[in-house]
């Protein structure tokens, strides 16, 4: 018989709408646009997981500076990255990435999403996924390669704005 007793997590959504009516700024919500992004970057090109079923939570702060997040309305804290049971390895090819976007969207809706022209959380994640992207596979990969998987996270990105996926069911 294990020693460890059940543990489970209370999850309270946060939407996009209920940041608003506490008053936190644009600014204040695309930090966790921008963190969402770099941890799907990270995941995608170092680790080579698709992120499928990912859950982000807000947590207490954590003692590093450059992880703890700041707001005026909900004070130090930071985010983490939970629930990998159904991430799968991804091929660093199209059909991974195929495998990446199904996650995306198959995720519960905690990532910004392409929507209206100029909506701000979509723009910071997009940008900031790129630029992690970027970043990672220069470091890991050689020159060509990673031209070549620098393609591969840039076709990612855009595939979520086709707004019919597999299934036809519209996104």
């Amino acid at each position: 018989m294990s020693q460890f007793t059940a543990f489970s997590l209370r999850n309270f959504p946060l939407h996009i709408d209920q940041f608003e009516e506490l008053g936190m700024t644009t600014h204040d919500v695309s930090q966790y646009a921008s963190v969402m992004a770099e941890t799907l970057a990270i995941m995608h090109w170092v680790g080579e997981i698709d992120g499928n079923d990912i859950e982000f939570v807000l947590a207490p702060p954590c003692t590093d500076p450059p992880l703890k997040m700041e707001s005026d309305v909900l004070g130090d804290h930071s985010m983490w990255v939970l629930d990998f049971d159904l991430c799968r390895r991804m091929a660093m090819d199209s059909k991974g990435v195929e495998q990446a976007a199904a996650a995306f969207w198959g995720n519960d809706p905690y990532y910004p999403r392409p929507g209206l022209e100029g909506d701000i959380l979509w723009s910071v994640f997009r940008e900031y996924y790129i630029q992690i992207s970027g970043t990672c596979i220069g470091i890991v990969n050689e020159p060509h390669e990673a031209e070549r998987r620098r393609a591969l996270s840039r076709q990612f990105i855009d595939l979520p704005n086709i707004t019919t996926w597999g299934d036809g069911r519209r996104h």
